[in-house]
This record gives C-alpha cells, structure tokens and sequence, in this order.
C-alpha cells in the first residue's frame, strides 16, 4: 500500500493498523531535477520522517519496502507552485541531477527507490520519446525500479496526439515493480486530466490488457488502482467494480497469450527460398525440362545441402569472408548444379 507522509503517520496511530501488509512511502512532489541543496536538506528530512515513524510504531517501519518518487520537474515551474507534480523536461542537466538524487536518497534512507512517470502535457511525440530514453537510463545508472502509470500514459499520448500503445514500447518493462491504473477527465478544451475520483477509464483498462497479454509484466509487479479521492467514499460499489474487474483480468491474463502458436519462421524462410531459387531458375532451365521438375528436386537438394554437407546458404559471395567458404555455399548456383546432376 502507497501512503504519503501524513496517511503513513495516521496509519502508525490507526487501531486497526496491520501488520505484515507492505508499505511504501510515495513522494509526488520533491526536489528530484532541483540543486543538490535542496535535494540533501529534502532526503534529511525524509529520513528524520522515517525514523520518526519507527520511533512511532516498530511494526509500520518494518513494512516499509520502497520509496516512490514522481520523476518531475522544478517545483518552482510549470504546475509546481499550485501544489501540483511539475513537468520533467529532460536535458542532461536535468537527468544528472535526478541520478544523485535517486542514488543519494536510496543510500541515506536504506530502502530501494521507484520513479514514476508523472508527466501529463508533453507537446510532441519527440518529448515523450527524449522522457522515456531518460527514464531509462535513471533505472540503468541508479538500479531504481519503475512504477508504470498507464494512466498518465495514456493522458500524456492523447493530449500530444499519438496512440498511447506506441508509448508501451518505450517503457523498459524490465525495470517494472509496479502499475498505476486510474481514472481520466476530459476537460472542455479537450485535454485530458488525471482522475483519481473517476472509475478507471475504459481506455486504460485496454492499455492493460495488451501489458498482460503480451506478457510485459516480469517477475512481481504490484498492480495498485489509485482509487485515492475522498469521493469514494460515497461511490462504495463503483470502487469495489474497478477491484473486482482487474482480479478478474490478472486471472484470465494466466492463461491467455498475444503470442501466435501459428508462427513458423523456418517454414516461412524456406518458402521464400522456393521462391526465389525457382524464379531464378526459370532462365536457366535446359531443353526439355520444366520447371515443374526442378521444383521436385528443391526439398531433397535442402536437405543435402544443409544436412547432409552441413552448409549455410548465402545470396552473394560478397557477404561472406574468406575463412569460411568451406562453411557456405551460394544457393541458386549449388541448387543449379544439383540440378544438373539429378536431372
């Protein structure tokens, strides 16, 4: 469960607090891109926090697993100063910053940092590709995982005019620890906003569908429903559907699979072989033969040639080197040759 500063002390001092249930503390808004100064008194001050929490109850700190981090802009810029996660603007200045931060507050605080993906108002699809590069380069340096918010994909690629599916192949799925999933508004100008008082759009629910399908999500990875608006609070059996909808997804997702059972790429290359070698043969067929004949010899001349001798077909001479011409030979000539002994 994800709790900011103030619901992980409420949490410490609830009743009903449960024990052996993982917590992670969640940063939305924090000095990642800004100078070193205000990113040292800022990780202090997370630390001085986390101990104040042990201090508070033993069993809470002991379920602390993971620091997540927004990967956002200056919060003196762009929506920063309303309250809000500002706009990461990749630049290397930016990038280098963020990697002393990640690496600095995982050292200082002992706990394995996750960056998410925050931003909302990308203007082009170049941005979104510069941020996505850059993410995964921070997971690459610093070892921090990843938390996938499809949601805001989803917003992001919308608002700059591209399929949100296209974003999925930028995301390095191998740094994943978790998944957001929420709501999406619509505002009047047609911009689309994070909703995390709305039920999780239809158009999200997709975007997960192809993650499971496909198989993106390796190993564990916590998928969270950031149902998190005091809305819900009178929205009882909308926020229950949304829970029940993703059981039932992850549970048909074990045994269904994007992959094509039917993919056969050996008989497709050798096909393609037939092809050509007979296209190529039809200049070059004697008096008297057909090309239908030749073509009842191209299966027994492949396995000769590749079985048997144990060679490796090539188009063109120019493509191989010298030390292993004894390895290769050229296929229309080999095959035209056979052809002449057989028939």
């Amino acid at each position: 469960m994800e709790l900011g500063f103030r619901e992980l002390f409420l949490w410490c001092d609830a009743p009903y607090q449960r024990h052996g249930l993982d917590l992670s503390l969640h940063l939305a808004r924090s000095p990642i891109t800004e100078d070193k100064t205000n990113q040292q008194h800022f990780i202090r001050h997370v630390r001085r926090k986390l101990e104040a929490v042990g201090d508070k109850s033993r069993a809470v700190a002991a379920s602390m697993r993971s620091i997540g981090v927004h990967l956002t802009g200056s919060r003196s810029e762009g929506i920063g100063p309303f309250g809000f996660s500002s706009h990461y603007q990749f630049d290397n200045f930016a990038e280098r910053r963020a990697t002393y931060f990640l690496e600095n507050i995982s050292s200082e605080t002992g706990l394995p940092v996750w960056i998410e993906n925050a931003n909302f108002y990308s203007h082009s699809a170049k941005e979104i590709i510069q941020t996505w590069q850059s993410v995964t380069r921070l997971c690459d340096h610093t070892g921090a995982g990843l938390i996938v918010d499809l949601s805001h994909i989803y917003i992001e690629a919308s608002n700059a005019g591209i399929s949100p599916v296209l974003v999925l192949g930028m995301v390095p799925w191998h740094h994943a620890r978790e998944i957001h999933i929420s709501g999406v508004i619509l505002g009047a100008n047609g911009v689309r906003h994070d909703g995390h008082s709305q039920p999780v759009s239809p158009d999200v629910w997709a975007l997960l569908d192809i993650c499971l399908e496909s198989d993106l999500l390796q190993g564990q990875v916590i998928i969270n429903i950031e149902h998190t608006d005091p809305a819900w609070m009178n929205q009882v059996a909308e926020y229950y559907a949304d829970f029940n909808q993703l059981q039932l997804k992850v549970a048909a997702s074990a045994t269904q699979s994007r992959v094509s059972p039917d993919l056969d790429p050996g008989a497709y290359a050798k096909g393609f072989l037939r092809k050509i070698l007979m296209r190529q043969m039809t200049y070059r067929l004697k008096p008297g033969h057909t090309l239908e004949q030749v073509a009842l010899h191209f299966e027994p001349w492949l396995e000769d040639a590749m079985l048997k001798r144990g060679l490796r077909l090539t188009f063109t001479q120019e493509e191989s080197f010298p030390e292993e011409q004894d390895k290769i030979c050229l296929a229309l000539e080999d095959f035209n040759q056979y052809i002449e002994q057989v028939i």
